[in-house]
């Protein structure tokens, strides 16, 4: 039977896989750190609610198109420099560069542009639409570096491991509002539940990070 060969996640650029991992985690960090400096705004009450909509919205939209442009040109200096297996899921990660400024944008797109009927849950559609753009083809990626031989089988494990986990993690707060809003409205466990949702839509790049970086540091030279 033929060995094979093992081989680092990038033989060349290794700079591109390190410029996604920290805008996944950057993205993350920031979008959270910033929206919580915006909710304390409002607590002590140096902005109204309304100021408060349209702080977030550009603060969102500013981030949303920071992160999509890194994310965008990292993924696209990976598939350059792979191939075979590798290429392939880089190339599905790509399409996850879309979800930062998409979920900015995502009920003006949805509802005012496309036009899709909200039903009275406008906001939950739109973050189970985000959620899924930025999860589902990293979730891709992950399963095509799982088959990957040349790569170590413990990194392809964690990462697998860590990519299913982030994708339970990106639809968990859909649920939750779901469940608070429609299933359970009033219901006073819903509270804290809420409050972690609120955490939850940040880990979900910060996973990606965690993902990418078991593949690239468990397979270096």
């Amino acid at each position: 039977m033929k060995a094979v060969i093992r081989k680092p996640l990038m033989e060349k650029r290794n700079w591109a896989v390190i410029g996604l991992i920290i805008a996944f985690t950057l993205f993350g960090l920031v979008s959270f750190i910033g929206q919580r400096i915006l909710s304390g705004m409002v607590m002590k009450n140096k902005i109204d609610i309304s100021a408060y909509h349209g702080a977030v919205y550009n603060f969102n939209l500013t981030v949303g198109i920071l992160a999509s442009a890194a994310l965008a040109f990292f993924f696209a200096a990976c598939i350059v420099n792979t191939s075979g297996s590798r290429r392939a899921a880089f190339i599905a990660g790509l399409f996850s560069s879309i979800a930062p400024v998409f979920g900015a944008l995502s009920t003006v797109i949805l509802f005012e542009i496309i036009g899709l009927p909200s039903m009275g849950a406008g906001s939950v559609i739109a973050s189970a639409v985000s959620a899924a753009l930025l999860i589902i083809p990293c979730f891709i990626m992950f399963c095509i570096f799982v088959f990957n031989r040349t790569l170590s089988k413990g990194s392809r494990l964690l990462s697998f491991i860590v990519g299913f986990l982030a994708l339970l993690i990106a639809f968990l707060p859909v649920a939750i509002t779901v469940l608070a809003f429609v299933v359970m409205p009033n219901n006073p466990m819903m509270g804290p539940l809420m409050q972690l949702s609120a955490y939850l839509i940040h880990v979900r790049p910060i996973m990606i990070a965690l993902g990418l970086g078991i593949l690239y540091f468990m397979n270096r030279s």
